[in-house]
């Protein structure tokens, strides 16, 4: 599927942790970048299991994690490239750099089958990818803007489908041809025509 979806792409990609993409990405040179959404969502779910008003490393990560965060809100207003980046190497790799320190600290005390080691092991793999960001101005820190660009397909393919169609399986065939294309013209800008893919995929 990556590469049906990439074709002959070779910029720059964002991902989650799907290993599905590395062998295009090394086929086609494109630069691969790691989501610090999902980094981050890693570490939420280590706080959410502490004990009520209790802290601990799943904290300290999230506060320079919201550091980083905090630099992405003041770059909005900025809209040339290379001031971007340069703000970039002036106040967020000093907190990678703060932040790498404390998980080489932590990685090796921590049980790695513990939501905490699952968490430090994911930020460790995925660390050369998700710090390629900084790299340059005009590359996002997290790929949140495509997935809320897809969660109405994601929601709604459940009860879509059943919508007319007795087949289960012919069912997910004919949702998945209707909204990946929506979905694909949602996420490049263009209004998309929901009835014309419609007519073109589920002819009379």
């Amino acid at each position: 599927m990556p590469k049906a979806l990439l074709g002959d792409y070779g910029g720059h990609l964002m991902t989650d942790g799907y290993e599905g993409y590395n062998a295009v990405v090394m086929q086609n040179g494109i630069t691969h970048l790691a989501c610090w959404a999902h980094a981050r969502r890693k570490f939420i779910d280590v706080q959410r299991a502490q004990p009520k008003g209790k802290t601990g490393s799943a904290d300290v990560a999230l506060g320079l994690m919201g550091k980083l965060y905090g630099v992405e809100r003041d770059l909005k207003e900025i809209d040339d490239i290379t001031q971007r980046t340069l703000e970039r190497n002036m106040r967020s790799v000093p907190v990678l750099d703060e932040l790498r320190a404390w998980l080489d600290k932590r990685i090796n005390a921590v049980p790695p089958k513990s939501k905490l080691g699952e968490a430090l092991a994911y930020l460790d793999k995925y660390w050369p990818k998700l710090i390629r960001y900084v790299e340059r101005g005009d590359l996002p820190i997290d790929n949140n803007r495509a997935e809320n660009a897809i969660r109405p397909f994601v929601i709604g393919r459940k009860n879509w489908l059943f919508l007319a169609f007795r087949d289960r399986a012919l069912g997910r065939l004919r949702v998945g041809l209707v909204d990946f294309p929506v979905a694909r013209i949602v996420l490049v800008g263009l209004p998309p025509d929901p009835q014309r893919i419609v007519r073109i995929v589920l002819p009379q």
